[in-house]
């Protein structure tokens, strides 16, 4: 994949690897992602990293939401794994705080503010608990979503997929 300079085989090589869970790609897609003007190709490098820390199927789910109701998805989803990340003393009730916060703001479907507010909560979780794909897809996850918001949306889905794998694994 490093090698190849045809976009559509790379998306293709990302594909497989995470299909097989390669967990030492996770940094090249993650370039590959952030590189990416496609959006339909950034759905599927995501997908693939999402491949690499749990099964897609929570990922396709949250894909699957209308753009008009993806807030309200989101906040749901947040408020689904939100019992599993409390149980994680770090930073007091900071993170409580800040995943209440985040998800009464995309409730109200504010998803450029629960966008931040999510790179917020990814940077009071105890990510050095996690093993290196979590912990690297949620840091690049973070960084994109303070840096754009919620223009590239694959990186909030993607880090909600990520961090419920953290929570159930």
């Amino acid at each position: 994949m490093a090698t190849e300079t045809d976009k559509g085989l790379q998306i293709a090589y990302a594909a497989a690897l995470g299909k097989l869970r390669v967990e030492t790609t996770t940094g090249e897609l993650l370039d590959l992602l952030h590189d990416c003007p496609y959006q339909t190709e950034r759905k599927e490098l995501a997908l693939a990293l999402a491949r690499i820390v749990a099964s897609e199927h929570y990922f396709i789910r949250l894909l699957r939401h209308r753009p008009e109701e993806m807030g309200t998805a989101l906040a749901q989803a947040l408020l689904d794994m939100k019992k599993g990340l409390g149980r994680s003393r770090a930073h007091g009730g900071e993170l409580a705080a800040a995943l209440n916060d985040c998800a009464e703001t995309l409730a109200r479907e504010d998803v450029e503010g629960g966008a931040i507010l999510l790179a917020r909560v990814i940077r009071l979780l105890p990510t050095d608990r996690y093993r290196m794909p979590i912990r690297e897809i949620l840091h690049a996850c973070a960084d994109q979503m303070e840096a754009s918001g919620a223009r590239r949306m694959e990186y909030l889905i993607l880090a909600l997929h990520t961090m419920d794998a953290a929570v159930t694994s």
